[in-house]
């Protein structure tokens, strides 16, 4: 895989980014006429946001643990990019979609093997991401998602991983369906497969499942392992990317796999708070997706994206001057 990464630094204030949720449960209601777990989650960050403004926000770890409270403000921006993105789409597939986001656990904790709700969010926000660069995102029933990148179309199929000994067995299910897609009739002889997986749960974790860093004592607060403890934002694109190498030796034998022909694209996805110890001590809600291709591509195949992974690369980087 290409060694650089697409860094989406999201860093708001308090109110703005709760104004921002506001207007996406608005638009969610309207569109399905329930919010769910999203209403919980807006009185959490009206609690977190008064300790704010009462400047005591070392009372915050009482009201909400730190865990709870980074996957709640993941779960809101996810919803707000797929507002952003999705508000003119009154699809009935998006819609069928949404409501059955709405209808999870509230936290991935207690989510059990009823992971659909997450496993759905986690699609539309990836073509939320592929929307705010620029493609054409089509929603599907055969494969997640599909875009047509330099004249050829890419069906992508999207898979939230559990656990590292899923792995390799996401990535196959993942290959057989996009298989099944790419052999459906209509579909062009020259379109490719390509899997976005979010492997967030698991890039801190061993092959047992077993955390791999050690946990950062920050203030009265011990950060867990899948955060990240920096001086500034420099040192985020490091210490991700060391955290991705890693993460791509522990797992090297599922990523070198032969998958069937045609599928070559993939699209690792991280979500990693991270906690500025030089400024505020805000956390950042920092995601990273690496575009490449599995080693049994072919070189056009590998080719083509080594090519979508700079373009992509250089239109976040034009967006963010």
């Amino acid at each position: 895989m290409s060694g650089d990464v697409h860094p989406q630094i999201r860093k708001q204030p308090h109110a703005s980014a709760n104004a921002e949720y506001d207007r996406a449960l608005d638009w969610l209601k309207n569109v399905v006429g329930s919010v769910g777990r999203f209403g919980t989650y807006r009185a959490t960050f009206s609690s977190v946001f008064r300790r704010v403004l009462e400047n005591r926000t070392e009372l915050v770890s009482g009201d909400i643990s730190q865990l709870e409270y980074i996957e709640t403000r993941f779960e809101a921006n996810a919803l707000v990019e797929i507002w952003k993105h999705f508000q003119s789409d009154h699809s009935p597939l998006l819609i069928e979609k949404l409501k059955i986001v709405v209808r999870g656990a509230p936290l991935t904790s207690s989510e059990g093997r009823k992971t659909e709700p997450r496993d759905i969010l986690f699609e539309l926000e990836t073509a939320a991401l592929f929307k705010s660069w620029g493609l054409s995102v089509r929603l599907g029933h055969s494969a997640d998602l599909s875009f047509e990148f330099n004249g050829v179309r890419v069906l992508c199929e999207c898979k939230r991983v559990q656990t590292p000994k899923s792995f390799g067995r996401n990535l196959q299910d993942a290959g057989s369906q996009l298989r099944d897609a790419l052999n459906e009739t209509g579909c062009p002889r020259n379109a490719l497969g390509m899997i976005a997986i979010d492997v967030s749960r698991i890039v801190h974790l061993d092959a047992a499942g077993f955390e791999r860093y050690p946990p950062t004592t920050y203030g009265v607060l011990s950060l867990p392992s899948n955060m990240v403890a920096v001086l500034n934002e420099v040192q985020f694109g490091g210490t991700v990317k060391q955290r991705f190498v890693s993460f791509r030796k522990q797992h090297q034998q599922s990523l070198g796999r032969d998958l069937v022909p045609r599928v070559a694209g993939l699209m690792l996805c991280y979500n990693i708070p991270a906690v500025d110890l030089e400024g505020s001590g805000h956390t950042f809600v920092v995601s990273y997706p690496q575009i490449g291709s599995f080693a049994s591509a072919t070189p056009a195949e590998r080719k083509y994206f080594e090519t979508f992974h700079a373009d992509m690369l250089g239109n976040y980087r034009r967006r963010r001057t």
